[in-house]
């Protein structure tokens, strides 16, 4: 039973047991006349009918709270409200037969309402009823006593993980739920202290007690009304149920990437752009115009100039100072080209942005998206709710800005437009429909002539970075050169050393990333006591170009390291995500001994050994790479996880991928291999060309078999998805580039997953990974798109008409994909492979329906036009080997109607009507055939 449920429960059982009490023990109350007429209750069917009312609210809450699947759902107060909810609802039975009795005697005269059931009960029937009614009001009194036990209580460990749940969503909830907790534990205080002293009062006047000071001073404390209190009780369980499904909604918004690119960019040197608040910019966030846009060159420092700003503590001041201004609400987005899908999507924008107004505005976010909301409510958990689309999403943005613009002033930070992937001039459109006066919207983006037409006219709300940054580069170079010791030494002894700092400031042009290259080689050179003439030969090898200058500094790697540098270059490159560590680790275990996988054991490392791998992974990435690749520590992620590799800046991963360097990159990657080695009891052949995604995919599962996986990874709440998705993303794409299977390492994935799954508890294993065999793989396989694994698998195992109509339903389904709520329809080629394999096996009306409706309502404008020609292909394969048996006035066809053109849709229909003919004329001609000759003559 939910937490709350219970509680609500508990109010329920609270308030019959205490109605039905009073009628047994309140006679001179309710019924004083002689002929039984009362002013407060003097009519059965009131009494029936407010009877009648509590017990359907046990019977409906009870039905609730059984169908929950919380994982607070068990113990001892759980297991004793429901028995009371039971033992209540019958005692409500008897009574509500006994007042219909009365009802039909109207004449009766009452001296009481026990008085009046004993004329159509049996007088030790009513007092057996009455002296249950006490010992529920004991059980009650008990439960709420456990309510208030911070060992027994789920209410008060449901709040605990509200609390935890809020800090680590960083919501603004803390105060609410501080309010309901203490409100509950007083209301429940209160009630119980009020039916301890009823049962108390029963037991003195029928056991005759003589009333010594103690009890007397209990029989002399004033009753209390508790029905206010029940009122306030059951407004707090609203209230943090509410609290809780606003939690969990916010935390579907969040994702394992989102703040990682804000805290990857470098933080802005002291003193630097400070003048950003003596220019147009500090005008602008105090005016109406809604859009500042800052561009500049590659390099020129955007990124580190908006964090700056996000964290600049001036900025809610100033919004502050706005005409009719009251709560300021700020959230940033920093598009990333590096890293996942979702970090350079549409969803990767609108949901960050969605999660960092609403944890601070959290009243908002049952209004912002109410039919997820009420999904909740009813009881769907997170991965039971439909994948976030770019529909929704927008909607929920609308509503969100709209209602904040009521109350408060708003102001979005957006970095890196031109790092966004897909059309641009779509984003341009979201950042346009934002806008307006009281929202306030600072973007950045490199100076495309998508962005100059849709910003760069007013001249009054840009700048262009690199016109402005020559004081800051001037700062720079100074602080980091001209503060050291070796260098003042070396500039008592050379006037010239000062040239060397103006000219590295006149050579910049204002890129802040070439600066900081230049100077981190003079101070290597300083630290090896380079002569001035040295320094200078330094600085004058270094192109201006970027691109040169990366250029140079890959010719200048260390020739015992190519086949590393190489191999770790591509595997960077292919991977859809910046990788841990000790990915890394792995990917150079794999260079020296191809078969390292099939040593390991599926059982985490201890903590210090992987922290020793580490260490020593870093100093070889410094010494190999001169920079180029970095390692950075994600904010709020555990070891090992949080160590992760990214390439420098975006222009090394653009230089990376030019033609002439991933040419190069391929011939340093060659490895000669003298024979075949046998990974997994599969011989592998020997290779001459690196493939980067088959490493990545070894390095996953290596990483899977060795690293701590807790509980909650299990649940699909940390690192482990996004491992086994670097996996299957690997194999995706390794059968895509060489028509082959990497289906040993898939496989593999299966052991691993059971094995580490065995270090909890049976009873905490659960959904996605905790319960996988290979069913669950082979679903996963389908939904990855691996083809040829799974051709292969279907065809080295015999498969059912149900199994195979489970897998034929899987493979209709959205697919997974880089991005998270990606939408990816079927894959014909991946149909047409089941199809041809196993007995027939068909899909009918409910099932296709069911698969439709996983998909956005809106298709044309929710899904590209591959998606809908994926599905229609697979339609028409299922139709034409009777695998979909629609029927013609099914409901089912207006929904295909909304995926294809008019005539497909017929095309499809006449399709399925011709092979259902043919199928059903095959018998036909099988009896027609041995009854007439081949070749003679005709008998028909």
């Amino acid at each position: 039973m939910e937490p709350f449920s219970a509680l609500g429960l508990a109010c329920n059982i609270v308030q019959f047991v205490d109605f039905s009490c009073k009628l047994f023990s309140s006679a001179s109350d309710i019924y004083r006349s002689a002929s039984g007429a009362t002013s407060a209750v003097n009519d059965a069917t009131a009494i029936a009918r407010t009877i009648h009312d509590l017990s359907s609210r046990l019977v409906a809450q009870h039905t609730t709270t059984d169908a929950d699947t919380s994982q607070l759902s068990h113990g001892p107060m759980s297991a004793l409200l429901n028995q009371l909810a039971s033992e209540c609802r019958s005692a409500s039975t008897e009574l509500l037969t006994a007042l219909n009795g009365l009802r039909a005697r109207p004449d009766s005269k009452w001296s009481s309402f026990k008085a009046a059931l004993t004329t159509v009960m049996k007088a030790d029937q009513v007092d057996k009823l009455e002296d249950r009614l006490e010992h529920y009001r004991r059980q009650i009194i008990l439960a709420l006593e456990m309510l208030q036990s911070e060992q027994q209580s789920t209410v008060l460990r449901k709040l605990n993980s509200l609390y935890e749940a809020n800090s680590r969503l960083q919501a603004d909830m803390a105060y609410q739920i501080s309010d309901v907790r203490a409100s509950i534990l007083d209301a429940v205080a209160r009630i119980k202290d009020e039916l301890s002293r009823q049962d108390l009062q029963t037991i003195i006047g029928r056991n005759n007690i003589s009333s010594d000071d103690f009890f007397r001073s209990m029989q002399e404390r004033q009753p209390i009304n508790i029905e206010p209190l029940l009122g306030s009780l059951s407004h707090k369980v609203k209230a943090g149920s509410q609290i809780s499904v606003s939690l969990r909604l916010l935390k579907t918004l969040r994702f394992n990437s989102m703040s990682f690119r804000y805290s990857k960019v470098a933080g802005a040197h002291n003193n630097t752009f400070e003048w950003m608040f003596h220019n147009t910019f500090r005008h602008w966030l105090t005016s109406e115009h809604p859009i500042f846009w800052i561009s500049g060159k590659p390099g020129s420092g955007k990124s580190t100039l908006m964090k700056f700003l996000v964290d600049h503590q001036d900025i809610p001041r100033y919004l502050a100072a706005q005409p009719g201004s009251q709560r300021i609400t700020m959230a940033n987005y920093f598009f990333w080209i590096n890293g996942t899908e979702i970090q350079r999507s549409q969803e990767g924008l609108l949901r960050s942005l969605l999660y960092d107004m609403l944890r601070q505005q959290p009243h908002l976010i049952r209004s912002t998206f109410p039919d997820q909301a009420q999904l909740l409510d009813v009881g769907y958990t997170e991965e039971q709710l439909p994948p976030w689309d770019r529909r929704q999403l927008l909607s929920g943005l609308r509503r969100l800005l709209y209602s904040l613009c009521t109350a408060s002033r708003v102001c979005i930070f957006i970095d890196g437009l031109d790092e966004y992937e897909g059309e641009h001039e779509d984003l341009i459109q979201i950042v346009r429909d934002m806008a307006n006066a009281k929202i306030k919207l600072c973007i950045s983006s490199r100076p495309w002539n998508v962005f100059e037409v849709a910003f760069g006219s007013d001249v009054v709300h840009k700048l262009y970075l690199e016109q402005f940054n020559r004081a800051d580069i001037e700062v720079y170079v100074l602080d980091k050169l001209q503060s050291r010791p070796d260098f003042q030494a070396l500039r008592a002894r050379h006037l010239e050393a000062d040239g060397l700092l103006a000219e590295i400031i006149d050579r910049a042009k204002g890129v802040f990333l070439w600066v900081y290259l230049v100077v981190r080689s003079l101070i290597q050179g300083l630290l090896n006591r380079d002569r001035i003439v040295d320094l200078q030969r330094r600085l004058r090898a270094f192109p201006s170009d970027l691109d040169e200058f990366f250029s140079h500094i890959l010719e200048s790697l260390d020739g015992a390291y190519r086949v590393q540098t190489a191999r770790l270059f591509q595997v960077s490159l292919s991977a859809p995500r910046p990788l841990s560590l000790l990915n890394y680790w792995y990917i150079d275990m794999d260079e020296v001994d191809e078969h390292f996988l099939s040593k390991m054991t599926n059982s985490a490392l201890d903590p210090a050994e992987i922290s020793d791998m580490q260490e020593n992974m870093s100093k070889r990435l410094n010494g190999r790479f001169k920079g180029l690749l970095e390692v950075t520590t994600i904010p709020h992620m555990e070891a090992p996880y949080c160590h992760r590799v990214d390439f420098l800046h975006r222009t090394v991963k653009d230089f990376l991928r030019t033609t002439a360097v991933q040419k190069q990159l391929m011939t340093w990657s060659m490895l000669q291999r003298q024979d075949s080695v046998v990974e997994y009891g599969h011989p592998t052949p020997r290779r001459t060309k690196f493939d980067p995604y088959r490493t990545l995919c070894k390095s996953s599962l290596a990483m899977l078999k060795s690293a701590p996986i807790k509980y909650g990874y299990l649940r699909g709440e940390g690192p482990t998805e996004d491992l086994i998705s670097d996996l299957f993303f690997a194999a995706q794409q390794y059968e895509l580039r060489n028509g082959k299977s990497l289906g040993y390492l898939v496989d593999g994935l299966q052991g691993v997953i059971s094995q580490r799954t065995q270090e909890y508890p049976t009873q905490q294993v659960c959904y996605p990974w905790g319960n996988w065999g290979s069913e669950d793989l082979l679903t996963h396989s389908i939904k990855w798109n691996l083809t040829l694994y799974v051709r292969d698998q279907l065809d080295s195992a015999p498969l059912s008409a149900n199994e195979k109509a489970r897998l034929l339903d899987c493979a209709l389904r959205r697919r997974f994909a880089r991005t998270e709520g990606s939408i990816l329809g079927p894959d014909p080629v991946m149909v047409e492979t089941i199809i041809k394999r196993g007995p027939p096996a068909t899909l009918d009306d409910k099932a296709l329906l069911n698969i439709l409706s996983s998909y956005p309502t809106n298709v044309a404008t929710q899904m590209a036009p591959v998606v809908i020609d994926g599905m229609f292909s697979s339609l028409m394969l299922l139709v034409t080997h009777n695998s979909l048996r629609v029927k013609q006035d099914s409901e089912v066809w207006p929904r295909i109607g909304t995926w294809i053109l008019p005539e497909e849709l017929k095309s499809l229909q006449r399709t399925q009507h011709i092979a259902q003919m043919r199928k059903s004329w095959n018998p036909f001609r099988r009896w027609l055939s041995k009854r007439v000759p081949v070749s003679g003559p005709s008998t028909i």
